[in-house]
């Protein structure tokens, strides 16, 4: 058998240092988003019950995490719902949302955005939120996510 490792594309190659230091941070990135998962389960019957705030909640904090202790953040899962996020902690603090997310305080988020962006936000919505979490096509992702960034008062998201 020879000792010899197959070259690859990242990763650690001949046992030489990975050269590809986004393919690694993006991996740790990964490795923390679906820690965050874990981390934040309460039970099955206690959940957020939009996949949009789970996943663009858990992402949003994984990037913010990697910036504080890496100094970079990979861009490679749900870039829609974190730009959508930014834009709503600009008028909803981040730790409120870290708090509705580590709680899975469902009613508590629709509150904040009712609050904060007009009654019946929330529901009147949620179709979209849940809807861009499952749509494929680009050209249908950038329009509801333009639909919801106008609702919010952000700027259009011109690419992701």
């Amino acid at each position: 058998l020879s000792s010899r490792r197959p070259p690859s594309s990242g990763g650690m190659t001949n046992g030489g240092p990975c050269k590809n230091k986004e393919i690694l941070m993006g991996y740790l990135q990964t490795l923390l988003h679906e820690y965050l998962h874990y981390t934040s389960y309460a039970s099955k019957d206690r959940k957020l019950n939009n996949a949009f705030f789970e996943e663009g909640l858990t992402e949003y904090l994984a990037r913010k995490i990697m910036e504080k202790h890496f100094e970079r953040s990979s861009d490679l899962a749900y870039p829609v719902q974190t730009k959508i996020i930014t834009e709503m902690t600009k008028k909803i603090p981040e730790k409120e949302f870290a708090e509705i997310y580590f709680s899975k305080d469902q009613k508590r988020l629709e509150k904040i955005l009712d609050k904060t962006y007009g009654k019946d936000f929330y529901k009147n919505n949620e179709l979209l939120f849940q809807t861009l979490q499952y749509t494929s096509d680009p050209d249908h992702v950038l329009k509801i996510a333009n639909d919801l960034m106008r609702k919010i008062g952000g700027e259009p998201i011109k690419n992701f």
